[in-house]
C-alpha cells in the first residue's frame, strides 16, 4: 500500500513532463535508435546501435520529482556496474541529463519550462528474462540446476562487491541465447551500510523482514533468489 502511494504521488509531480521522443534511425550521443522498448510513466527506453563501434545498447529516460536523487540513481548505477564483474550483468556505457520542455522537446536550462531528464546507457543484452525462458517449458532437471548455480553466482557477484539488488525476480534475471545467466534492473539496489530504510521491491520475492518495515540485508537477496529458484525448479 505504501509503495503504491509513492508512486501515485511521483506519477502526479512528473505527469507535466514529456520524455524526449526519437522516429528510428534518429541520433542521440552518438547512438543510433533502432527500436522503443518500453514506455511507462516514469521511464521510456530504447534499444540502439553505436554509430562508429559495434556497440547495442539500451537507453534508459527517466523522468524525477527531485534532480537530485536522479543524479544520485545515476551515480549509483555507474559505480555499481563498474563493479561488478560483467559477466553477470549489463556493461556501463555513459549517462547524464538532458532538459525538455512539456512536450519533450530539447530545449536550454534556461528555458522557463525546462525540466530535467537523466539518462543511462548500457550494453544490451540479447536474449529473454528467466520469466519468458521458463513459461516456454520448464527445463531439464539438470539444465535447471545449471542456471540455477549460475544466478547463484551472480547474485554472489553483486554481493562481493558490497551491494544488495533488492529487486530479484525472474523478470530481472536474462538468459542469453547461449544460455549465460546476467542480472538487470539495478534500480532499488543498496550498498550494505546505508542504514536507508527497507524500500519497496516486488511483491511475491519480498523477504518477511522487509515487509516488517527492516533494511535489506544479503539474506533478504538470497530469499528473492530462493522463490526464483523455486520458479525454476518446481
Amino acid at each position: 500500500v505504501q509503495a503504491a502511494k509513492i508512486f501515485e504521488e511521483l506519477v502526479d509531480k512528473t505527469e507535466d513532463i514529456g520524455f524526449p521522443e526519437f522516429s528510428l534511425g534518429d541520433i542521440f550521443n552518438s547512438y543510433r535508435i533502432v527500436e522503443h522498448l518500453i514506455p511507462t510513466y516514469l521511464s521510456s527506453v530504447y534499444r540502439a546501435e553505436h554509430t562508429t563501434v559495434d556497440q547495442p545498447a539500451v537507453i534508459k529516460f527517466i523522468k524525477t520529482d527531485s534532480p537530485l536523487k536522479a543524479l544520485e540513481e545515476i551515480r549509483k548505477a555507474h559505480d555499481l556496474l563498474h563493479r561488478i564483474d560483467p559477466q553477470y550483468t549489463a556493461r556501463w556505457l555513459d549517462g547524464g541529463r538532458i532538459f525538455v520542455d512539456r512536450s519533450g522537446a530539447p530545449v536550454n536550462p534556461e528555458h522557463p519550462e525546462a525540466n530535467e531528464i537523466y539518462f543511462q546507457i548500457l550494453e544490451f543484452i540479447e536474449g529473454q528474462t528467466l520469466r519468458e525462458y521458463i513459461g516456454k517449458a520448464i527445463p531439464e532437471t539438470s539444465k535447471a540446476l545449471q542456471i540455477a548455480l549460475d544466478i547463484l553466482d551472480a547474485v554472489s557477484a553483486v554481493h562481493e562487491v558490497g551491494w544488495m539488488h533488492c529487486d530479484i525476480k525472474t523478470e530481472n534475471i536474462m538468459i542469453t541465447p547461449d544460455e549465460a545467466v546476467k542480472i538487470i534492473d539495478f534500480g532499488l539496489s543498496q550498498k550494505l551500510g546505508e542504514g536507508n530504510p527497507a524500500r519497496y521491491g516486488s511483491p511475491g520475492y519480498l523477504p518477511p523482514e522487509v515487509k516488517a518495515g527492516q533494511p535489506w540485508t544479503f539474506a533478504g537477496d538470497l530469499y528473492s533468489t530462493s522463490c526464483v529458484l523455486t520458479s525454476l525448479l518446481v
